[in-house]
């Protein structure tokens, strides 16, 4: 069943508590935005940039 949110007035969009755990979507988590055609918005987990796997891994 599709969950629902609301745009504030500064743009932001609360994603349902439900979706972020079971996506396992963290404070923090970088996300990816595509706009397609029939209004509809994708969210995807962006890839870490190279500097942050380095910091993972201590390089």
């Amino acid at each position: 069943m599709p969950e629902e949110t609301r745009l504030t007035s500064k743009g932001q969009v609360v994603i349902p508590k439900k979706v972020r755990e079971r996506l396992r979507w963290r404070p923090g988590t970088r996300l990816q935005v595509h706009a397609l055609p029939g209004g509809a918005v994708e969210l995807r987990q962006a890839e870490p940039e190279q500097r942050e796997v380095g910091l993972r891994l201590g390089l």
